[in-house]
């Protein structure tokens, strides 16, 4: 497994944000901007952390979550969700039960140190 993190966020601003903490703290990202794409990258490498986005084009993050629940159990407790929906768009969502952690955007400092946190926890 990598020590590579990966970013599923089609919002640019987010995208950014999260990349620079990463760049910050020495972590190497990668950056995909739909679900689709998320699947097929986790497929090809294993990476340490995954950082996603519920409200994602082409494929949500709810079928990525679902995807991966029967592909990759593991891979579950080592993506952190981040997101905006409110509580009632992910109320019936079992993986999220699975996942380490769901952050609510805006995100904050403190969240950012808390995305270093769990990712030096998973290494």
């Amino acid at each position: 497994m990598s020590n590579r993190v990966l970013i599923v966020e089609d919002d640019h601003a987010t995208e950014t944000l999260l990349a620079a903490v990463m760049l910050h703290e020495s972590i190497e990202c990668e950056n995909v901007r739909d679900g689709r794409a998320a699947v097929t990258r986790l497929e090809q490498e294993e990476f340490a952390a995954v950082l996603v986005d519920l409200l994602l084009p082409r494929m949500n993050g709810f079928e990525v979550l679902r995807h991966l629940k029967t592909t990759n159990p593991s891979l579950l407790g080592r993506i952190i969700v981040v997101t905006a929906a409110n509580e009632s768009t992910f109320r019936g969502c079992q993986e999220l039960s699975l996942v380490r952690c769901v952050l609510r955007k805006p995100l904050d400092a403190l969240d950012a140190k808390l995305l270093v946190r769990m990712h030096d926890h998973l290494r």
